[in-house]
């Protein structure tokens, strides 16, 4: 499968990226920064925002950062996610089948962007918190 790959190149290779993507709303995609307590990026990456009602929200999310530090909860991987919102202020719970070890995201939405804070959570209760920005 890998030498298909290297073997893929130029026009091909678009194509192949093109059809990954085919039924992804590119107008729902937010590219997602998260930073901790001194202001240093922690973790990036991208998540969708579909809304399924006028309070509810729902989406994937795909982050990356550095996996030995858990200063940040599980906010590096992959999943679905569950929220909600009312008005412009937006809430996200980014594990929603768990019952520890939690990260959600609380912001508000102003036009293309969404600003607030990230909180990792456990059964003691706020362990960290840290901001994020997210940009269409």
């Amino acid at each position: 499968m890998v030498g298909l790959f290297k073997s893929v190149g130029g026009p091909a290779l678009l194509i192949i990226v093109s059809l990954l993507t085919v039924g992804c709303d590119e107008n729902n995609i937010y590219r997602y920064t998260a930073y901790d307590n001194n202001h240093d990026l922690v973790v990036s990456g991208w998540f969708t925002l579909d809304e399924s009602d006028s309070t509810s929200i729902s989406g994937e999310w795909s982050f990356t950062g550095d996996e030995n530090d858990t200063d940040f909860g599980p906010q590096i991987g992959s999943g679905n996610f569950i929220g909600g919102r009312e008005s412009t202020a937006i809430w996200i719970n980014l594990n929603p089948e768990w019952a520890d070890n939690n990260v959600f995201l609380q912001g508000v939405q102003d036009g293309n962007s969404i600003t607030g804070d990230w909180i990792f959570v456990g059964f003691p209760g706020e362990i960290n918190r840290g901001r994020f920005n997210a940009v269409k």
